[in-house]
Order: C-alpha cells, then sequence, then structure tokens
C-alpha cells in the first residue's frame, strides 16, 4: 500500500503542480514533497495515515479513507486555525481546507459535510 500511495502522490504532485507555468522540479525527501519554481516552494507531508502526526506544518497528502476523515472531524477545532490544505488520494483526489471550509458550512453539519466529500471520491 505504502508503494502504492508513493506513486499515486507523485503522479499528483506532477499533475496539480509540475504541469503549471510556476513551477518545475520537486524531491521527495523524509516523507515531504519539495515543489520549488522560481521564487515559488511549496512543501507537502506525505502520509497514509492522519492519526500518526498531530502537528503538521505544511499541505497533506493522505489516503482518501474512513479513519482519515474521522480524523479531520475528530481534530477540526485545531486544523481551522491553520493554512493546510489535506489532499486525500484514492481512485480520485479530493482537497479540504479546515480554515476555508470552516467558513462556509455549519458546524452542525461537519460530519456529513466531510462525509459526503469521502464517499463522493
Amino acid at each position: 500500500m505504502k508503494q502504492d500511495l508513493n506513486s499515486k502522490a507523485e503522479n499528483f504532485v506532477k499533475s496539480k503542480y509540475l504541469s503549471r507555468k510556476e513551477y518545475d522540479d520537486y524531491s521527495f525527501k523524509d516523507n515531504y514533497f519539495f515543489i520549488k519554481g522560481g521564487e515559488k516552494h511549496k512543501k507537502i507531508f506525505l502520509t497514509s495515515e492522519l492519526s500518526k502526526k498531530e502537528g503538521y506544518d505544511s499541505d497533506v497528502i493522505c489516503l482518501s479513507n474512513r479513519e482519515n476523515a474521522e480524523w479531520i472531524i475528530k481534530n477540526w477545532e485545531k486544523l481551522i486555525n491553520k493554512e493546510n490544505t489535506f489532499f486525500f488520494l484514492g481512485s480520485h483526489y479530493w482537497a479540504l481546507n479546515p480554515k476555508n471550509h470552516n467558513k462556509i458550512i455549519e458546524r452542525k453539519n461537519l460530519r456529513k459535510s466531510v462525509m459526503t466529500l469521502l464517499e463522493n471520491n
């Protein structure tokens, strides 16, 4: 599974970032993708399970599964104060930025909203 996630994540990075003209190179070290292009730099952490680490200092790529969606819901209050985007990879990918998402949903609908994203991707 880890090799499959690594391969999907690498393809995602190439498709999402290297196809844009502002990024032209990337490297991978210690579970981080470092994406570069002129003055722009981006760092994305890769993990299969969000529950293994709680303090993310960058965007995150993880597996699209119920456990990771539950971790997002459980840690919502901490995440809405950060600028992180979480990219969930499965047969398709979906992204969630808790800080922005929190502005457009009612708190009582958080679980339904996150689970709908999970089930539709």
